[in-house]
């Protein structure tokens, strides 16, 4: 008798099915935290805009707080980057009518067809 030591079909069948799962399981991983690096690295980049409101903000009067047009103040700071498309970072600068002390910034973009925003409070002592 012959001593054959070769692969049936059945067995090299089995053998790709396994190969293609774990590649499409890889790639699917590779996938998935890619679109979540995609996110941190916008919500990173609005919180680093949104400190760099509030800094200017701290040496700031209530009244230049109120009358500073900030979307165009960022927009001189260079402060856009997380444009998709046509529509631009927004960063709005409010106070509240019953504590004016208190100062919201809220950053604003558009991410993959949602709108996404991120809101940082804080108090200014006048």
């Amino acid at each position: 008798m012959k001593n054959n030591k070769a692969f049936t079909l059945a067995e090299l069948i089995l053998a790709a099915a396994i190969t293609a799962f774990a590649f499409s399981a890889i790639l699917l991983g590779i996938l998935t935290y890619s679109l979540i690096g995609k996110k941190a690295r916008q919500i990173t980049i609005a919180t680093g805009h949104a400190e760099y409101v509030l800094e200017e903000i701290k040496d700031s009067t209530i009244s230049a707080i109120q009358s500073t047009d900030w979307a165009q103040w960022a927009r001189d700071e260079g402060l856009d980057d997380l444009d998709r498309g046509d529509d631009l970072e927004a960063i709005t600068v409010s106070t509240s009518g019953t504590n004016p002390l208190l100062v919201q910034v809220t950053v604003s973009w558009d991410e993959d067809g949602a709108s996404r925003s991120i809101d940082f409070y804080t108090k200014v002592a006048e």
